[in-house]
């Protein structure tokens, strides 16, 4: 499945998922058509935004991936401080330099979609739904919202997203440089779960990185601008790039999974929609209990100030 544009590879992902219930304890439920009356042309006006930031810069679809991961799952994707990313533009080799994958520029896909939803129809279309509207659920306020609970099965299936994007050299040196057996301390040229044509190509790579630290490589290094299944099968194969990568591989409790999405990329791509699905409903604020921000990097305000 090639990806374009990160709208189409979890709408894709999702048309396999059921629906979600509605939430709660009473609040109001999320549906895809929430803004058909307010705003009918928002999602169009998102995608469109989205799509063209993504031929601009290919890596836009995986800097989307690491703002839904690591400012949702943290706290809660209503807390997106959207104006903070700007992923970087990649290079034809594995490995490539980068000043940072968060950069504040009013370039970035949010601005730029909040910018062209507010002169379309202003203070209806929330931040975090700027965010979830390739996910099928509109309907979010902006706030914040608790650490969630995800099955061991769930938890491999978002791990896929490692199928996108990149790491600097940082954050897997200790697996290629000085690195020492996890049992007796014994020194080794490289972790010895890696396969050992792939660690040498990162220890050239990488060998710089201290002087520059913003030397990357590609998370999957066989098909990196391609959604699919290719993730779970570099770990049986040794080509696991971070530490954690590599734990899913040699954990008993999550190698079954690995197994699983590794040989059947339907399932992978059906697990991983539902699991963003349930993401993407954590924590959710709606009506009064949150605010639609007229800046995503700002709350209307202040971080305590009341929002209704």
């Amino acid at each position: 499945m090639r990806l374009s544009l990160l709208v189409v590879v979890v709408a894709a992902a999702l048309s396999c998922a059921a629906a979600a219930s509605p939430p709660a304890g009473g609040k109001m439920p999320l549906t895809p058509d929430f803004y058909k009356q307010t705003c009918p042309r928002a999602e169009r006006i998102i995608a469109e935004v989205i799509q063209s930031k993504q031929m601009e810069n290919p890596t836009t679809a995986a800097g989307v991936l690491r703002v839904f991961f690591h400012d949702c799952f943290v706290g809660g994707c209503e807390r997106l401080r959207a104006d903070r990313v700007q992923p970087v533009s990649p290079s034809p080799s594995t490995m490539r330099r980068s000043t940072s994958l968060f950069r504040a520029t009013p370039s970035t896909p949010w601005s730029r979609a909040k910018l062209a939803l507010e002169m379309e129809c202003p203070g209806v279309v929330s931040c975090a739904d700027i965010l979830f509207t390739g996910l099928g659920r509109a309907g979010h306020a902006d706030g914040r919202a608790p650490l969630p609970g995800f099955s061991v099965q769930e938890l491999v299936a978002l791990s896929g997203a490692h199928t996108l994007g990149f790491s600097h050299c940082k954050e897997f040196a200790d697996r290629i440089f000085n690195y020492r057996d996890k049992k007796d301390g014994k020194p080794e040229p490289f972790d010895p779960t890696m396969n050992p044509s792939f660690a040498r190509g990162l220890q050239g790579a990488c060998k710089d990185y201290l002087k520059d630290p913003t030397i990357a490589a590609f998370n999957d290094i066989m098909t990196p601008g391609k959604f699919d299944n290719m993730y779970f099968i570099n770990l049986e194969r040794g080509l696991g790039l971070l530490d954690t990568d590599e734990e899913l591989w040699t954990d008993p409790r999550t190698k079954p999974f690995v197994q699983l999405y590794a040989s059947n990329s339907t399932k992978f791509f059906d697990d991983f929609g539902r699991a963003m699905e349930k993401l993407s409903l954590l924590g959710v604020k709606t009506g009064a209990e949150g605010e639609i921000r007229r800046r995503c990097d700002t709350y209307n305000h202040g971080p305590n100030m009341p929002t209704n």
